[in-house]
C-alpha cells in the first residue's frame, strides 16, 4: 500500500495524473489525488457505524459548521467523480460522489462488514485526536 506521510489525513480531489497530483494505492485502487485536502479529519465532528443496505454497513461522518459548507460547494462541483479518503497517509477508499452534499452529514459506504466498518470507525477517530 503506497503511503504518503506528508499527507494530512483527510478527503481530496481525485483527478488526472498531473505534475502536481500525487499517487496513492492500496490493494485494489490507485489514483491520483491534488495533495490539498478539501477538508480534514480535523473538521469532523462524529463518526459513527450505519446500518447500509443489503446487511453491509458505512460510516457516518458529521462536520463541524464552517467545514460542511466547504464540503457542500466542493461536492456539488464534483458529483459523478471521485473524492479520496486519506488515513495516516494512506489511501483508505476513494468513493464516488452520487449528490451535492448538504447538511455537513456524509455516509461513506463499500459494502463494508460490521466489523470492517467499526475498524475504519476507530482509525478515523484516532486521527481525529491527532
Amino acid at each position: 500500500m503506497a503511503q504518503n506521510k506528508t499527507l494530512a489525513s483527510g478527503i481530496y480531489y481525485v483527478g488526472q495524473k498531473t505534475d502536481s497530483s500525487l499517487t496513492l494505492s492500496n490493494s485494489t485502487d490507485t489514483v491520483f489525488i491534488n495533495p490539498t485536502p478539501i477538508i480534514t479529519l480535523k473538521d469532523f465532528k462524529l463518526v459513527r457505524v450505519i446500518k447500509g443496505d443489503f446487511g453491509t454497513y458505512a460510516i457516518e461522518i458529521v462536520l463541524n459548521e464552517s467545514s460542511a459548507q466547504k464540503f457542500e460547494i466542493a461536492t456539488e462541483k464534483w458529483i459523478g467523480k471521485r473524492l479520496a479518503m486519506v488515513v495516516d497517509g494512506k489511501l483508505t477508499m476513494a468513493p464516488t460522489v452520487q449528490s451535492k452534499i448538504t447538511g455537513g452529514r456524509l455516509s461513506i459506504s463499500s459494502s463494508m462488514t460490521k466489523a470492517e466498518a467499526k475498524e475504519m470507525k476507530r482509525l478515523l477517530e484516532m486521527e481525529m485526536k491527532k
